[in-house]
């Protein structure tokens, strides 16, 4: 488990640009963000602007600007540890390490009772970010919106689409889930499961042809995949034909013994 962890962490990395990016400038935002979707302009700049605004403060306190650097580093890592995709929504807390950062800047420190047109930029600043965040809380309504919000905002997100899908049949729309399954195939139209979710859809619906078919999908493609032949042998007993499911059911316990649901 450590190992995954620290093989995502790895391959996750250049996100971090892409994370201070979001951190100053939160335009563009997912929920389930990709490094394909997501541009380092951003990041460039912020890094830029926060390195100029301290190399322009003429008394510096390196240990606050040191512990900010650590803050916003160390809870970063929680966003990076996903397989899959990026988790945008985790940034809020590292953004505290990057205020106590720009508290250390000239920027910050020339606000005063007496200078409040220093106080222009910061102000402007937190008006911008709550009007994005009062926009962006209906993402976060519910499970659907959460997800459907991946779907539309990154491109590449095919997790997103599974995720979704999932999400769907937790409630019962089977329909809704297909659809989901079948945009996310137009992304990625060799990930194991989407054919085999459908199919199990289609079950639910009692679309037994449609279901077959699906599964034939999934089994060209991953041939060891036990649960779609699992599934095959459930659409042949529910079609009553009892020796090819039983045929199907001997396949999966080839290739996974313990298979309980085989049996």
């Amino acid at each position: 488990y450590v190992g995954n962890v620290i093989k995502n962490i790895i391959s996750n990395s250049p996100m971090i640009s892409q994370y201070i990016g979001k951190t100053l400038f939160p335009f563009d935002l997912s929920v389930l963000p990709t490094i394909r979707d997501t541009h380092f302009v951003y990041g460039i700049l912020a890094v830029a602007l926060v390195a100029a605004a301290i190399y322009f403060t003429p008394v510096k306190r390196w240990n606050y600007i040191i512990f900010g650097l650590l803050w916003y580093f160390l809870f970063l890592f929680p966003a990076l540890v996903s397989p899959f995709v990026g988790l945008e929504h985790r940034i809020y807390v590292p953004m505290f390490g990057f205020l106590l950062i720009m508290a250390e800047t000239k920027w910050i420190k020339d606000i005063t009772a007496t200078n409040l047109k220093a106080a222009a930029i910061p102000l402007g600043f937190i008006v911008v970010f709550w009007f994005l965040t009062h926009n962006r809380l209906p993402v976060f309504k519910d499970r659907i919106s959460f997800y459907k919000n991946g779907t539309e905002t990154s491109e590449y997100g095919t997790f997103a689409y599974l995720t979704l899908g999932k999400q769907y049949e937790k409630i019962e729309k089977y329909d809704s889930a297909i659809v989901t399954y079948q945009r996310g195939l137009k992304v990625d139209s060799t990930l194991v499961m989407f054919h085999n979710n459908m199919a199990t859809d289609y079950m639910k619906l009692d679309m037994f042809p449609e279901a077959e078919r699906e599964i034939f999908k999934e089994l060209a493609q991953h041939p060891d995949n036990y649960t779609a032949l699992q599934n095959l042998g459930t659409v042949y007993k529910l079609t009553d034909r009892m020796d090819l499911a039983a045929e199907q059911w001997k396949k999966v316990l080839k290739i996974k013994k313990d298979f309980s649901y085989a049996y």
